[in-house]
């Protein structure tokens, strides 16, 4: 029943400082409490960075360097369940007993971290359009995209070929 968390130190807000993180093994039914960060591997030959994990230096892709970056807190420690770091990916049993636990994982984590990406101004006016969105207006939204036009097969052709569409 256990699983290792990620203790993401604190670090300097938009600085180059290094990252560097401890691995802590808890019992999943009386964890302390943790996020689960979920996130895109990216490419294996994608840009490597290197952390300090349990002060030993330790590679890592670049996408998942970004979000640590992004995500350490300047002032407190902060504990994350990351796949890539809490499962021993080149111990095959450990790496499978874990994917057969990520329900729990997931579903007993304080909270969930997506991490999409870089911010930019275009993700700024995303999320500003997605916050304007009441309860209210997500049901009618709903509504819209549940309907059985959208489950036919042939609207993938239809649309996404389509040079121009009309809604």
């Amino acid at each position: 029943d256990e699983i290792r968390v990620v203790c993401l130190h604190p670090g300097p807000m938009r600085t180059e400082s290094p990252i560097t993180c401890d691995l802590i093994t808890v019992d999943l039914e009386i964890a302390p409490s943790y996020e689960a960060l979920s996130y895109e591997w990216g490419s294996s030959s994608s840009k490597k960075h290197t952390i300090r994990l349990n002060e030993r230096l330790f590679s890592v892709r670049e996408n998942l360097w970004r979000a640590l970056y992004n995500l350490r807190d300047a002032r407190e420690p902060r504990s994350l369940w990351i796949d890539a770091l809490c499962i021993n990916q080149d111990d095959i049993h450990e790496r499978n007993c874990q994917v057969s636990r990520m329900g729990d994982i997931y579903s007993q984590a304080a909270r969930v971290v997506a991490w999409i990406g870089e911010d930019d101004s275009e993700a700024r006016k995303g999320c500003a359009f997605l916050s304007e969105l009441t309860a209210c207006k997500w049901v009618a939204l709903s509504s819209l995209c549940t309907r059985s036009y959208w489950f036919r097969l042939w609207i993938i052709q239809e649309v996404l070929l389509a040079s121009d569409l009309l809604i």
